[in-house]
């Protein structure tokens, strides 16, 4: 009986494009060829039902606060903004002060414990602010900001006080020139970064209207050196999501009256980036050759920003963001296996470009890659990005999507 070409074989079978004849625990072809036999999850189990399987299960998202914000920050976040900080800030009381609100954050959310958590916020970040006062460390006053931006983002919003924030740690950044001088101070920024891209999604165009919505690009100065190299420079990648930060904000800007200069500023900085360090790969069934920058983590990043920024441009862009998408997959049929660190910084991009897929045949491979790498992280995250993509798919939506904010909305907070 012959074997017949699935969708739903094993993880190996769907990355070569190979028939597959579904037998479990292990495939004919993965026992013929000594490789490890792994299947996905159902495509329909719902989110619901995964999570049940990871004992989160218990959480009631019953209101619809508590329900955005609490899907929008990821477990693993919340836990590493509590961390960092702790690190961070080795003042009296303080550690003390964090356990209360991390306590209230990682708390079963439910109605009868919502005022219980407000007053355990308000008093910890009174307590924070009364720590700043008396403090001259800098870490200490962007921790308070990040403080701040996570509690009122979890407890409730008010808009002008979050982009006050917001500003006052860009700000800081800025006017110090603060330097990746620790693991913990890197997280401290990426976690900054993480809600500053919450808080311009969250927030209605005319509050963030009152703000430069260029400004966190000035950041890019701070976090590209001359000298990059890949290996040893984490913060390219927190530099390459803020190409993508400043490129989802311009998008809500995008009229007459914008200076496409700061775009065209982009690009030219990503060419930049994208030159100094690039490396050949040379295609296995083609003679032509790719060339990329070493990590392929921060290839599919640069190559997501460059598409969305292609996009915002006023000129028509299609063929170069067709034939960027066209490299990107070949490129990723020779690079499925990903390591850990790349995986969680490609997750971005590999987002950004399956929204633009028109092919079949690219969105099943990437559909297959992205199930392999939930499969191996057990990560919740990535299943939920995966998700949207398959919305995107589904409903063959493009970029046009990005301009409307309830799909912003829900791809954070669903």
């Amino acid at each position: 009986m012959p074997i017949r070409r699935t969708k739903t074989g094993c993880i190996p079978c769907r990355l070569s494009r190979r028939k597959c004849d579904e037998a479990k625990p292990t495939c004919q072809r993965c026992s013929n060829q000594n490789k490890n036999c792994t299947w996905p999850s159902s495509p329909n189990q719902s989110l619901t039902q995964i999570l049940a399987a990871d004992s989160v299960s218990d959480y009631n998202f019953s209101t619809t606060k508590f329900k955005r914000v609490r899907t929008g920050f990821p477990s693993h976040s919340i836990q590493v903004i509590s961390d960092l900080t702790l690190k961070t800030c080795q003042h009296e009381g303080f550690e003390k002060i964090l356990k209360y609100i991390s306590a209230a954050h990682l708390t079963n959310i439910d109605n009868s414990k919502s005022i219980i958590i407000e007053s355990l916020h308000s008093s910890a970040l009174s307590s924070v602010l009364k720590t700043e006062l008396n403090s001259v460390t800098l870490e200490l006053r962007l921790s308070t900001y990040l403080f701040s931006i996570l509690g009122m983002t979890f407890i409730g919003l008010d808009n002008d006080k979050l982009l006050k924030y917001v500003y006052l740690s860009l700000d800081l950044i800025l006017k110090h020139n603060l330097t990746p001088v620790s693991t913990t101070y890197n997280l401290l920024l990426e976690s900054f970064i993480y809600n500053y891209s919450i808080s311009v999604i969250i927030t209605p165009p005319e509050i963030l209207k009152k703000y430069d919505p260029f400004f966190v690009c000035k950041i890019l100065e701070q976090l590209v050196p001359s000298d990059w190299n890949t290996d040893e420079t984490p913060f390219l990648n927190i530099s390459v999501d803020i190409f993508l930060i400043a490129a989802k904000v311009s998008s809500l800007f995008k009229t007459k009256s914008i200076d496409f200069s700061k775009h065209q500023m982009l690009l030219v900085k990503l060419e930049e980036v994208c030159h100094r360090q690039p490396c050949v790969v040379q295609l296995s069934t083609q003679s032509e050759r790719i060339f990329v920058p070493q990590s392929r983590a921060n290839y599919l990043m640069i190559a997501a920003c460059k598409i969305l920024l292609w996009y915002l441009l006023p000129q028509n862009n299609d063929e170069k963001i067709n034939t960027l998408i066209e490299e990107t997959i070949n490129y990723l049929k020779i690079s499925t296996n990903l390591k850990k660190d790349e995986t969680l910084f490609a997750l971005w991009g590999i987002f950004i470009i399956g929204i633009q897929l028109k092919r079949e045949e690219h969105k099943e491979f990437l559909n297959a890659m992205l199930f392999a790498v939930w499969e191996e992280r057990k990560n919740t995250g990535w299943l939920n990005a995966m998700n949207k993509l398959h919305i995107v798919w589904n409903k063959n939506l493009d970029l046009e999507v990005l301009h409307s904010k309830e799909f912003l909305s829900n791809m954070w907070f669903n």
